[in-house]
């Protein structure tokens, strides 16, 4: 299996990629204009998979700063306890009203599991084909099987915070629950592409990861859940608005496209990298001879 990437941004920023790129993720919060929907129609008549998500994360994390919770504590609030929350879900409903045909339509995933269960009962029956995400740190594995009985593709959320060994344990038992449900997709939120998504693939994850050269060019290294794999430095960094454009004199309009391809190269320093290098292990039947090491006298 070999996992594809969405790489996740704002609408400014999928302007840019999606001339190189084919599977992106949008929040519906950055969607605001009739251009936006009009972007969206034309990416989705050439054939370019589109994951539109709830937005929740986003305001998640504001109420979570300003009240002093962790993430996972914000995630399990109730809708109506979680700051902001109405407005937001006027805006996923108007969004979803007027989207064209895309790969997912993410849920507003708040609360336990019975508020996910009466939300999207809510949303289904305006109309709307939504699919559910799934946190294994707060919903326990029998909801895994209860959604993988009614959806084709269900997300994994709730892993930014995890620890390295959590996220371990979770993309090993997810490996042993799709071996057992082949025809349910699933898709990891929040996961830069690395090593171990190659060793332990999932059918797709997402990340934000590559814009990080053009916000933070001074100290950003790249890095794949734990494994740091390259850097930008200032030079590569990339004003997104005109307005910036004086901001980083090192900048210049032809480097979008180095920082860009690289996905389009080489998965965003991932999968085909690492499928090359296995394709060069030998077969177990193959004989290699070993060659005698020669070690630099001091």
């Amino acid at each position: 299996m070999k996992p594809l990437f969405f790489l996740a941004c704002n609408m400014t920023d999928a302007l840019i990629v999606s001339r190189f790129h084919n599977n992106l993720l949008i929040a519906t919060p950055n969607i605001t204009q009739k251009k936006h929907f009009q972007n969206l129609a034309r990416w989705a008549d050439q054939g370019k998979k589109l994951i539109i998500d709830s937005g929740v994360f986003e305001i998640c994390m504001k109420h979570a700063r300003t009240h002093g919770l962790t993430l996972s504590g914000a995630l399990s609030l109730a809708p109506e306890k979680l700051d902001g929350f109405p407005r937001l879900l006027d805006h996923f409903m108007d969004v979803a009203s007027k989207l064209p045909e895309v790969f997912a339509l993410v849920e507003m995933d708040v609360g336990g599991k019975e508020s996910k269960r009466r939300m999207r009962a809510y949303l289904e029956g305006k109309g709307l084909k939504v699919a559910p995400v799934f946190h294994p740190i707060l919903d326990g594995w029998e909801y895994l099987d209860e959604l993988g009985e009614r959806y084709p593709i269900i997300f994994v959320g709730n892993v930014v915070d995890a620890s390295p060994e959590l996220r371990l344990r979770i993309n090993g038992r997810l490996q042993k629950w799709m071996q057992t449900h082949p025809n349910v997709w699933i898709h990891l939120l929040g996961l830069t592409p690395s090593p171990t998504i190659v060793a332990m693939p999932t059918h797709s994850c997402d990340s934000s990861a590559w814009l990080a050269a053009t916000k933070f060019p001074d100290a950003w290294h790249g890095t794949a859940m734990w494994a740091k794999c390259g850097g930008f430095g200032q030079e590569m960094c990339v004003p997104r608005k005109r307005k910036h454009k004086n901001m980083n004199p090192l900048a210049t309009g032809n480097k979008i496209k180095a920082v860009v391809s690289l996905d389009e190269a080489c998965q965003a320093l991932s999968a085909d990298h690492y499928f090359e290098q296995l394709e060069r292990i030998p077969e177990p039947c193959e004989t290699t001879t070993a060659k005698p090491s020669r070690k630099r006298s001091r």
